[in-house]
């Protein structure tokens, strides 16, 4: 499927991130943790609280970025090469199930 190294189904950083989940929410709460605690978020934009605020997973819709613990990861790159991929796994069906070379 000609997936290049720099493809960013290449990069490991958000599997990593999402299969180490536990261990890194671990170590945010070791230290002491004060303020509004929200799981998980789903939004345009970050919401708003008086006290300090702590988003464990936040999605925004429209910059379509996922944050886990702090860390930002695209997802534009991510569902652009998935929709590569899926064309061209729609035109290897079409060609008899043929593989592309």
């Amino acid at each position: 499927f000609a997936v290049p190294d720099d493809s960013p189904l290449a990069n490991r950083d958000l599997r990593n991130a999402v299969e180490h989940f536990d261990e890194r929410l671990d170590n945010y709460l070791a230290r002491p943790v004060v303020g509004q605690i929200i799981p998980q978020h789903v939004g345009y934009c970050t919401p708003v609280s008086e006290a300090p605020l702590h988003v464990f997973k936040d999605f925004y819709v429209e910059s379509l970025t996922f944050i886990l613990v702090g860390e930002a990861h695209a997802m534009r790159p991510i569902i652009t090469e998935l929709v590569r991929l899926h064309n061209l796994l729609t035109n290897c069906e079409k060609e008899g199930l043929r593989l592309p070379r």
